[in-house]
């Protein structure tokens, strides 16, 4: 008996041309054994003399291997192929319809991308290995993906993640079809059990998609298919001053995928939205908390389970002398810095030393142990990151630090408003006007390194004051460097963009000894750009917060010192002021020119990438019985709105 297709080839010679009809999922069934083999496919496809292929598709997919070898047979058929996706291309289905040179869909039919997902038994490292083969199976479409629609590899796998089903409309956007072909109106197409197959995010049947090939599969089922709803999305290419939907679609789909919101893309793009109208989605839903912040949406905390409590930094510097000195490192700290490098951006070059991670669950300090010494746990001590907080002037100002990023983030930022008009009954002519506009503020991992020592000896010590000052120390340099580059690095040799060097600042120039007017100055500034909001307050050098401390906000009796406070901390024009030896003294063309800067610090993002990592010499200073320690972390600091800020010109002490 000759073996049972699922798919129909039929050539004909006095065109050149061939068409071929895969209706039904692909790979063999298990339990029926229907389903449409590589085996077989690709002989016949091999076998094709003709210059032209016509490729019609509705199939939910299925395996992996076999779609890929059904897609690689047709790529290296010298025809040219042509791609008809009639009722439904999802799944691996979806990397078959892009081995057309043109992917046409019809505007009644959909088209699915997600993560691929499998069955398998055995020993817990078997399930790791397996989840791991998952893990470079899903590359190997997302490189399909990436060749034909052009969107980045952390674009498309949001889109995966979030099981996307698109129509004709939102799939031409994101690039994965070329054109978008006539309703189909034959006989039925095949239906599918989606939830027989894993598929979670399904929609909605309304209405049948009908279609046929002409000469069937044998088996072609003739259950019914049902529309989803379109999108509000014009076709074809635009006139001159008309909106271009596909650009905006995919400007959109990357919004959403930078703000980690990818799932939101297909409806707002079925909105009609613009671009700029996603911009205020994007912010309102992180101003309700709708929306997670960057570094809420990816894992803040390294997930260590029961044992998060015993993770230790003073371990995880044994640790590292043990990798330097050739030794194998092991235990729970290196088990910890295994999972930090699969979180590491694709540009960072590791050192060779240990990743340590910014934040810790259940931190705290105790000591105990029966027989085997003291052993420390966190119970007492903050986190990493709030150690950094604390010692950082601008987090303490406000300034927001997002944690475990991982890759360049964009966040959306208003660049103009609506303005509003009184009009009559009947205006004689068109009111003008002007629409909400958005930019877009854009930060990226940077290499921040510090170098410090310490004693080997201190390292032995299992005590909880150890463990506390080995965190502070780390904490203090790498929060220093933050306050200084946020208020003065100049965007060059791969630094950030600090205030005094940023586009856009407001600046008030002082000539000498600031008065309370001018502080009033910075603030008016600020207030013309609307921007005097939360979180407003001054940060300046110690030598100016001296000197204000000794200033009378005027010559009028019972007048009050304009800093109010201590040398650290006061008050100064009735918003909260700061002082760090962080800014600089010696501004400008001369050396006495002091850092004085009013804002909102809302407005001053600082990112972190992955963890730290601490590279150790324990050779250099050995005579000294230190341990040289380099520490580098990937940072970024932005300025969403630099109308937040006022700095100062010409601000001295005497």
């Amino acid at each position: 008996m000759p073996e049972k297709k699922f798919y129909s080839i039929k050539a004909m010679a006095e065109t050149d041309t061939a068409e071929i009809f895969i209706y039904e999922q692909i790979g063999e069934d298990w339990w029926t054994g229907e389903g449409v083999t590589a085996k077989n496919f690709c002989k016949e496809v091999a076998a094709l003399n003709v210059r032209q292929i016509d490729l019609h598709i509705n199939s939910p997919g299925g395996s992996v291997f076999d779609g890929q070898a059904i897609y690689n047979a047709l790529k290296r058929h010298p025809a040219c192929v042509t791609t008809y996706v009639d009722g439904i291309a999802a799944s691996i289905a979806s990397v078959i319809a892009l081995a057309g040179d043109t992917v046409i869909m019809a505007p009644n039919s959909l088209y699915m991308i997600h993560n691929p997902w499998g069955l398998a038994q055995g020993s817990a490292d078997e399930m790791r290995k397996y989840a791991d083969l998952l893990d470079k199976v899903r590359d190997t479409i997302v490189s399909v993906y990436r060749e034909k629609c052009g969107l980045s590899d952390e674009g498309i796998i949001a889109l995966m993640d979030a099981e996307t089903w698109m129509s004709a409309e939102e799939a031409q956007a994101f690039g994965f079809v070329d054109e978008i072909g006539t309703e189909l109106k034959l006989a039925a197409l095949a239906g599918f059990d989606f939830k027989a197959m894993g598929f979670k995010k399904a929609p909605a049947i309304s209405a049948s998609i009908t279609s046929a090939p002409a000469e069937k599969p044998q088996t072609a089922p003739q259950a019914e298919i049902k529309e989803a709803p379109m999108p509000n999305v014009a076709v074809g290419t635009p006139a001159a001053g008309e909106r271009n939907h596909q650009s905006e679609a995919a400007e959109i789909a990357a919004m959403c995928a930078q703000n980690h919101c990818a799932d939101r893309a297909a409806g707002f793009i079925q909105a009609g939205f613009t671009p700029d109208q996603v911009g205020r989605q994007i912010l309102d839903l992180h101003a309700s908390g709708a929306l997670a912040t960057p570094a809420a949406e990816a894992p803040a905390l390294i997930d260590m389970g029961k044992q998060a409590k015993n993770y230790s930094y003073q371990k995880a510097l044994v640790a590292a002398i043990d990798i330097r000195e050739g030794r194998a490192a092991s235990g729970f700290e290196y088990e910890i810095h295994q999972d930090i490098a699969k979180r590491l951006p694709q540009n960072y070059q590791a050192k060779g030393g240990i990743l340590m991670p910014m934040r810790v669950q259940n931190t705290a300090l105790t000591t105990g142990g029966s027989g085997t010494g003291s052993e420390v746990v966190f119970t007492e001590y903050g986190e990493l990151i709030d150690i950094l907080r604390k010692v950082s002037v601008l987090t303490r100002m406000g300034a927001k630090t997002l944690t475990d990023l991982r890759g360049p983030i964009t966040f959306p930022k208003l660049t103009g408003s609506h303005t509003a008009h009184w009009v009559g009954e009947n205006p004689g002519s068109d009111v003008g006007g002007s629409n909400v506009t958005f930019g877009t503020m854009t930060m990226s991992p940077k290499t921040l390194q510090a170098t410090g020592a310490v004693s080997r000896q201190l390292l032995v010590q299992s005590t909880p004051d150890v463990e506390g000052i080995v965190r502070t120390d780390i904490g203090m340099v790498h929060a220093l460097a933050w306050d200084q580059s946020g208020i003065h690095a100049d965007g060059t040799a791969n630094d950030p963009t600090g205030i005094y060097a940023a586009a856009g600042i407001n600046a008030v120039a002082m000539g000498g000894v600031p008065t309370f007017g001018k502080l009033v100055d910075m603030e008016t500034e600020i207030n013309k750009d609307n921007a005097l909001i939360s979180n407003m307050g001054f940060v300046t050098t110690s030598g100016m917060a001296g000197k204000m401390r000794q200033t009378l906000e005027s010559a009028t009796a019972g007048a009050r010192w304009i800093w109010d406070g201590n040398a650290m901390e006061g008050i100064m024009a009735g918003y909260k002021a700061m002082s760090s030896n962080q800014i600089k003294a010696n501004l400008g063309t001369g050396t006495d020119e002091h850092g004085l800067i009013l804002g909102n610090w809302a407005d001053m993002l600082i990112g972190m990438w992955a963890g730290i990592e601490l590279l150790v010499d324990p050779y250099t200073l050995v005579q000294q019985g230190l341990i040289q320690i380099t520490s580098f972390q990937m940072v970024d600091i932005g300025i969403r709105r630099p109308e937040s800020f006022c700095k100062a010109t010409g601000a001295k002490i005497a």
